[in-house]
């Protein structure tokens, strides 16, 4: 692993480290991401390295995030991993600043740890992956994290991904048709499993899990200026890991953020308190696995320079 978890909390040179003005323009387009960075600002996490003045901007899918970040618009922004592989294949340079939510650097029972419970209509009669096949399912945008995992996993099980109607539906609009009977099949996060669950769908797998192998589920990037900045990259660093060890540690505390960032209740939210780790460390060569098996499906035309993306973690001081 590139960095221990241990993260001393020292303070390291006040706002010049942070960047000049000790400001951080953070993009932000999930709640996961909104709710980490408020459990920093919060506990002090960001203060402690100099960087008193969060501005959070708001982005909007994958390509608003892309732009706001090749832009210099905002200093970090949370991407799938898969995005930004994919980004990175198409030659865009990005950054990867640090994890924001993955699994234990142990590997130890992932599947817990997987955000995403894929839900079937139990009329669709689909018991295992390759079940797939003559199926309605539903994916947030063609080519996202969902249709990866989903095709890798009727891939392994003998399936052909290409025999799937897939129907392209964000979260909202998808737990509504899934409702309605109108997909067979749809992948959903919180809040949005509780009401799939609630409508009677069942919970075929987990579904991310086997595809990232332990690479993370949402990352940190960077832009171009920060990156350019080794000093604040590392402050920046520092931060976020010291975030998400925060977040680890009080789940009690992290549940509860979640659950306000989310609009839903606490009690929904602990439906699935392991639903949510944050990673403080991250693996190269889980990267590079990962974009091989996207290669391997047909998701990317070239592999990415990883090596020339890639910030390595600053070492606990």
């Amino acid at each position: 692993m590139i960095a221990t978890a241990a993260l001393a909390l020292a303070a390291c040179g006040g706002s010049e480290a942070a960047g000049g003005d000790g400001s951080l323009r953070v993009g932000v387009n999930h709640w996961v991401a909104k709710a980490a960075i408020n459990l920093g600002t919060e506990n002090d996490r960001f203060a402690d390295e100099g960087i008193d003045d969060i501005k959070l901007e708001t982005v909007g899918a994958a390509p608003a995030v892309i732009a706001a970040l090749q832009s210099n618009k905002v200093d970090i922004a949370v991407l799938p991993t898969t995005s930004y592989l994919d980004a990175l294949s198409k030659g865009i340079k990005l950054t990867a600043v640090a994890p924001l939510t993955g699994f234990p650097s142990d590997g130890e029972d992932q599947q817990k740890y997987d955000g995403f419970d894929f839900f079937v209509q139990p009329e669709a009669k689909i018991e295992r992956p390759r079940d797939l096949e003559g199926k309605t399912v539903a994916v947030g945008a063609r080519g996202d994290l969902v249709e990866m995992s989903i095709s890798y996993l009727m891939t392994e099980d003998g399936g052909d991904p290409k025999k799937v109607d897939w129907i392209q539906l964000v979260a909202a609009p998808a737990l509504e048709a899934f409702k309605a009977k109108r997909l067979d099949a749809a992948a959903f996060a919180l809040p949005f499993a509780d009401g799939a669950q609630t409508a009677g769908g069942e919970i075929l797998t987990r579904l991310t899990w086997p595809l990232l192998d332990g690479a993370p589920i949402l990352m940190w990037i960077g832009s171009p200026d920060l990156a350019k900045d080794a000093e604040r990259l590392k402050t920046v660093q520092r931060a976020l890991l010291s975030t998400n060890e925060t977040a680890n540690a009080d789940p009690e505390g992290t549940l509860a953020a979640a659950a306000k960032e989310a609009g839903i209740s606490v009690e929904t939210m602990k439906a699935r308190p392991e639903a949510f780790y944050f990673p403080t460390s991250y693996d190269k060569a889980e990267l590079e696995a990962l974009a091989q098996k996207m290669s391997d499906m047909g998701f990317l035309k070239n592999m990415p320079d990883i090596d020339a993306s890639f910030a390595t973690l600053p070492d606990a001081k």
